[in-house]
């Protein structure tokens, strides 16, 4: 393309004032315009003043505004509007403005790590395979057509973080279109292009796929896989030379890549995996990823909370104190005392279960003769306990041996001991739940 620009800034398109020169290519340039009536900024790009009388170039560009609008896709540049004027003859159309420097420049100034090189290339398969849908190869897939959107510094996770532009030289499997390609004719940046596009053969999707996997190399590892003159590096491609692969030794899953980078770029189209495939690869790949997050994006975790034991006795208590946290910057005060109280009444909980028993023993002994009565009333049912002998009474509460003499000791001031001691019982049953 010659340095003459199609349009000088400060002229109006379409309703569109362009501002400045944005960038220039081989079919045309890129300016910053305003709408006149919306005050909204876009990128125009407008056809080379060269090719606009040629019906060739200009079905191209109306192509690929119409590829484009067919797919509609989060990674892909959108294109809002066609301009084709007369008198000049101008032909143009309007896109979203992106405010991020391209793949390449990125490239320039730093070696992604494995995870933003893995994020990239998922959001770049994922943009193809809805390209690929519509029956369009991309075939100029290179660094120079990817826009990065998202911050640098992050992990290039988020979606969007990378763009596609330019489909100018898109393979499109519609028949309308005024535009073929000329049998024989090369078509693509070298660097980038697969074996079949280099002998003019038929591409496909495995086309974008040669591609896509020389970026992912290019952005793990910083270098181009083939460089050096053009035809050298075609002859090399057509051959099957594959230069070594020189991956930095501290990338994770350093195999994992290496298999997946010769995998995308055999000479045979048929031996390469799908888009879907190399999805889903990249995916595995990311699991194996052990790279560490920088502390910025770094979440922690709160601390496990210990789970309550089923039975609150005084040693699962003292447990729980041990392992439990204490807030910090609050007073210790309340804490110690409700966990003394927590203490207190599980060893009261635990000393009215073990006397339980004893109660409950008390009118289980069977009844003595009257004669061995001691109490001076003799009612009709004597006292039990002061007739019951031990041996008869010790097979039936065996737990209470030593404590056997305690309720004698209690019933000796009172001569009829049975009214006062039934209600105490069942008070002392009820509190064994508690």
């Amino acid at each position: 393309m010659s340095g003459k620009l199609p349009a000088e800034p400060g002229e109006q398109i379409g309703g569109y004032q362009l501002q400045q020169v944005l960038g220039q290519g081989g079919m045309g340039c890129v300016f910053l315009a305003t709408h006149t009536r919306l005050g909204r900024k876009t990128a125009l790009k407008m056809l080379a003043p060269e090719l606009v009388a040629q019906e060739e170039y200009v079905s191209r560009f109306l192509s690929e505004a119409k590829i484009v609008n067919d797919v509609r896709h989060p990674n892909i540049v959108d294109i809002y509007d066609f301009i084709e004027l007369e008198s000049p003859r101008r032909v143009a159309y309007v896109m979203e403005l992106i405010e991020g420097g391209s793949l390449s420049a990125l490239l320039r100034q730093q070696r992604l790590s494995l995870r933003q090189a893995v994020n990239v290339s998922l959001q770049l398969a994922s943009a193809l395979e809805a390209v690929h849908s519509v029956g369009v190869v991309h075939r100029d897939l290179k660094p120079d057509n990817v826009l990065v959107v998202a911050d640098p510094s992050t992990d290039l996770s988020q979606v969007p973080s990378v763009k596609v532009l330019d489909f100018g030289i898109a393979k499109s499997a519609n028949a309308d279109v005024a535009h073929k390609t000329i049998t024989g004719s090369m078509l693509g940046t070298p660097s980038y292009m697969a074996p079949e596009q280099i002998a003019a053969q038929p591409v496909s999707a495995a086309t974008d796929v040669y591609a896509l996997g020389e970026i992912f190399y290019e952005m793990v590892s910083g270098i181009r896989l083939f460089k050096g003159e053009p035809m050298k590096l075609l002859g090399a491609k057509l051959a099957g030379d594959l230069p070594e692969l020189k991956i930095p030794e501290d990338c994770p899953a350093k195999e994992s890549v290496e298999e997946l980078v010769r995998w995308c770029v055999q000479v045979d189209s048929k031996e390469r995996p799908s888009m879907h495939q190399l999805a889903g690869a990249l995916t595995e790949i990311l699991a194996m990823e052990r790279e560490p997050m920088a502390p910025e994006t770094r979440r922690a975790r709160p601390p496990a909370r210990p789970r309550p034991p089923e039975t609150m006795t005084p040693a699962n208590l003292a447990s729980m104190v041990a392992l439990t946290p204490a807030p910090a910057g609050r007073s210790l005060v309340l804490p110690i005392v409700g966990v003394v109280c927590l203490l207190l009444a599980g060893a009261i909980a635990f000393w009215v279960k073990g006397q339980a028993p004893k109660l409950e023993a008390l009118p289980m002994p069977p009844p003595a003769p009257p004669a061995a009565v001691a109490p001076p009333p003799a009612p009709a049912p004597p006292p039990v306990v002061e007739a019951s002998p031990p041996p008869v009474a010790e097979p039936e509460a065996p737990v209470a041996k030593p404590e056997r003499k305690r309720p004698r000791r209690i019933q000796k001031p009172e001569p009829a001991p049975d009214a006062p001691q039934a209600p105490r019982v069942v008070k002392k049953r009820e509190l064994v739940p508690w």
